[in-house]
C-alpha cells in the first residue's frame, strides 16, 4: 500500500474572468515511507495550490475541490475539516512554505514558536517545552542558545532550519516543503538540502519537495511529477524522468538549466559562450590588443562603508566594499559572484554612484566619477543604466510599458513625441517583445515575470548606454525564462556594444553570459580570472566551495552528501581579521590566515586569487 495516491485531484478557484483550473486532475504516488517526490513546475503551473489542496488550506474563492487523496490507505477527502484539523494537520501532513523570514512572529521567541502546536495540542507541558524546542532544534542542526534567541537574531539558513524545526514536533509521516530554499544562497541552499536528506535516512521522513528547479529537486528526490498548466505532464522516477525524459515540457526544463560544463555545443545551445576569451582581450581592426586600451569602467581600492546603529548609544562601521580594485573593459561582460552580503549590489551601485565612497576610486571612461555634477554627472546616468533585480518591484504599476520606457527618454530631454516613440519601439523590439505596439499599450499586471524583465531591460537600453550594471537580473524568473534573458543579454552585448557588470549569487549562470568571473566575499575580491579559468580550475577555497554548491540534475544526488562550506558569511560589521574567509575555510592556517589579508596574486594571465596558498 503507497504511503501517500493521490488521484484525480482538483482544486478551481472562482475568478471575474471565469474558473481558474490551478490543479486540474491530477495524479501521482508516494508508494513507500522514507522516500520523496519533487514537484516541478514553472510559476502558474499549479504547485502552491497543490500544496493547499492537500493540507485543505483552502482559499475562500474555491469553486470546485474534489478528487482522492488516500494516505495510509484512508481517503482524507472525506473526512470532515475538523476531523482533518484534529487528526491530520501537522500530526500526519505538516508543511514548510516559502519565506521562512515571513514565518515567525518577530516577538516571540524562537523556541516557543516551535513548541506553540505541540502545546496547542497537549503534547507537552509548559516546564518540558524548553527542553522539547532545544531537542527539535538541536536535530535540524541549530546550535545551543537558538531557543532563546528572537528571529531577527538569526539569518536566512537559521530561520528555514527552525521552521522545519516546527513542522517535525510533532512527528509527521509526510513532510510537504514548498520551495524551501528559494530565497537562500547556493551554499545555504545546499546545507538544507542535506539536512533534508539526513532527515529521511535517519528518521524514515517522507516527503513532496516543491520545487521549480529539477536539478536542486534531483538532490533530495527518488520520484518526480512535472506540472504544467495544473496538470502533471510527466511521473516517473528520478532515473526516468532525469536521463530518458519522454515529455517535451520536461526536456525544455532540463534543457533551460545553467550547466557549469559540458560540450561546447551543448554549451552554444543554452546560450553559453563557446569562446570565453575576454571581449576586451580580443584584437582590434589595428591589430593591436584592445586589452592595452583604457577600460571602460575601473575601481581602484574602492571602499564603501556605512555607519548603522549597535545599540542606543553605538555605532558599527559596515565595511560592505573593502579595497576592491576591478575593470570592465568596452563590450565586456564581467560577472560579480558570491553570497548575500559579500558586497555585489553595493559594488554595482558604487559604479552608477548611488552610494558615496570611503575610499579609492570608481572611474568611467577615465574620470574620477566623484567629481561629476550637473550636466556631466547627468551625461554619467545617461552612459551607465541598470536593470534591477525584481521586476515586479521596479517599473511602476500605474504606468503602461510605453510611458515606462520612455521615461528615460524623457528625464533626459529627449525632444520630439515622434523620436520618442520609435526609440521604444526599436528597444522592445530589441529585447523581443513582440508585437512591439500591443506590448506597449499593455500594463506590468499583464505581463509575466520574464516579460516585465525585458520590459526592464528595454528601459535600461533606450539610450543607448555603453554599460549596464545588471543586479540578479534572473533571479526572480523561471528556469526556461532564465535561459532567454541570458542569450538576450549577450545578444545585446555582441549587436550594440553594450557592457555589463552582471551581479549574481549563481555562478552557474555567469558562465552562460560572461567573459571574466569576479568572485567577491565579505567586501574583498578574492578570485578573478576568464571565466572558463575561474570556473574549471577555481583557485580559492571559497570559488571551489561555490562551485560544489551547484546542483546538477543527476539521480544519484540523492544517494550522497553533498560538501558544503560550514555556517554563513560573518556580518560586514564584524569582518574576521586577516583572511576574511579563513573562519569557513577548510584550508585555514592558524597564525598565517588569521593574522594578515592576502593580497591578489596573479597565478595565471589574467588569473588572480588572494590566498596565503599560493605565497
Amino acid at each position: 500500500m503507497a504511503l501517500l495516491d493521490v488521484r484525480s485531484l482538483s482544486l478551481h478557484y472562482d475568478s471575474p474572468r471565469g474558473p481558474v483550473r490551478a490543479v486540474d486532475g491530477v495524479s501521482f504516488s508516494l508508494p513507500d515511507p522514507g522516500q520523496a517526490v519533487g514537484v516541478i513546475g514553472e510559476t502558474g503551473s499549479g504547485k502552491t495550490s497543490l500544496v493547499l489542496a492537500l493540507t485543505r488550506a483552502l482559499p475562500r474563492n474555491v469553486c470546485h475541490f474534489a478528487g482522492e487523496v488516500f494516505l495510509d490507505g484512508t481517503d482524507i477527502m472525506k473526512i470532515s475539516m475538523e476531523s482533518f484539523r484534529r487528526d491530520i494537520r501537522w500530526k500526519k501532513i505538516a508543511v514548510v512554505f516559502q519565506g521562512a523570514q515571513n514565518g515567525f512572529n518577530p516577538v516571540i521567541r524562537v523556541g516557543a514558536q516551535v513548541m506553540e502546536r505541540a502545546r496547542a495540542e497537549g503534547m507537552v507541558d509548559a516546564r518540558s517545552a524548553r527542553s522539547s524546542a532545544e531537542q527539535a532544534l538541536d536535530s535540524v542542526g541549530l546550535p545551543p542558545g537558538t531557543a532563546d534567541r528572537y528571529p531577527h537574531e538569526l539569518s536566512g539558513g537559521m530561520k528555514q532550519r527552525a521552521a522545519i524545526a516546527m513542522a517535525l514536533t510533532m512527528h509527521p509521516a509526510l513532510l510537504v516543503l514548498d520551495e524551501p530554499t528559494s530565497a537562500l544562497d547556493v551554499s545555504v541552499q545546499a546545507q538544507i538540502m542535506n539536512l533534508l536528506k539526513k532527515l529521511k535516512g535517519d528518521f524514515g521522513l517522507s516527503m513532496i519537495f516543491i520545487s521549480h528547479d529539477i536539478a536542486l529537486a534531483s538532490d533530495l528526490c527518488d520520484r518526480f511529477a512535472v506540472m504544467s498548466g495544473g496538470k502533471v505532464r510527466e511521473e516517473g522516477t528520478a532515473e526516468q524522468v532525469l536521463l530518458e525524459p519522454r515529455d517535451s515540457y520536461t526536456r525544455q526544463l532540463l534543457a533551460s538549466i545553467p550547466r557549469l560544463r559540458g560540450r561546447t555545443e551543448d554549451a552554444e545551445a543554452q546560450g553559453e559562450r563557446p569562446d570565453s576569451t575576454p571581449a576586451a582581450a580580443k584584437r582590434t581592426d589595428a591589430g593591436a590588443p584592445a586589452r592595452e586600451a583604457p577600460p571602460l569602467a575601473s575601481f581602484e581600492e574602492l571602499k564603501v562603508h556605512f555607519t548603522s546603529r549597535a545599540g542606543l548609544f553605538r555605532t558599527s562601521i559596515v565595511r560592505a566594499v573593502d579595497g576592491v580594485t576591478l575593470s570592465i573593459g568596452r563590450a565586456e561582460t564581467v560577472a560579480l559572484v558570491g553570497e548575500s552580503g559579500s558586497g555585489k549590489t553595493t559594488l554595482g551601485r558604487a559604479l552608477l554612484r548611488l552610494v558615496r565612497a570611503a575610499g579609492g576610486s570608481v572611474r568611467f571612461d577615465g574620470v574620477d566619477i566623484a567629481a561629476l555634477k550637473g550636466a556631466r554627472l547627468s551625461e554619467l546616468r545617461r552612459r551607465a543604466q541598470a536593470v534591477f533585480q525584481d521586476p515586479y518591484a521596479s517599473i511602476s504599476p500605474f504606468m503602461d510599458v510605453r510611458a515606462i520606457v520612455e521615461e528615460p527618454l524623457l528625464v533626459h530631454g529627449v525632444h520630439g513625441q515622434k523620436r520618442r516613440r520609435d526609440l521604444v519601439m526599436e528597444a522592445l523590439a530589441s529585447v523581443r517583445l513582440a508585437p512591439a505596439a500591443d506590448v506597449a499599450a499593455k500594463h506590468p499586471h499583464t505581463l509575466s515575470g520574464g516579460q516585465r524583465q525585458r520590459v526592464c531591460i528595454a528601459r535600461a537600453i533606450v539610450l543607448g548606454p555603453e554599460l549596464v550594471v545588471a543586479d540578479e537580473p534572473v533571479s526572480m524568473v523561471d528556469a526556461s525564462n532564465r535561459a532567454e534573458i541570458l542569450r538576450l543579454l549577450r545578444d545585446l552585448q555582441a549587436a550594440k556594444g553594450i557592457a555589463f557588470l552582471y551581479i549574481t549569487h549563481d555562478i552557474a549562470s555567469a558562465r552562460q553570459i560572461a567573459e571574466r568571473i569576479a568572485v567577491m566575499y565579505l567586501g574583498t575580491i578574492v578570485e578573478e580570472g576568464p571565466a572558463a579559468l575561474v570556473i574549471d580550475r577555481p583557485a580559492h577555497p571559497y570559488s571551489r566551495a561555490l562551485l560544489a554548491a551547484v546542483p546538477e540534475p543527476d539521480p544519484s544526488n540523492r544517494t550522497r552528501m553533498r560538501e558544503v562550506m560550514p555556517g554563513e558569511p560573518p556580518r560586514a560589521d564584524a569582518v574576521p581579521p586577516g583572511c576574511p574567509f579563513h573562519p569557513r575555510c577548510p584550508r585555514f592556517m592558524k597564525g598565517r590566515c588569521d593574522a594578515a589579508r592576502p593580497l591578489p596574486r596573479e597565478i595565471a594571465p589574467g588569473h588572480r586569487v588572494a590566498c596565503f596558498l599560493y605565497d
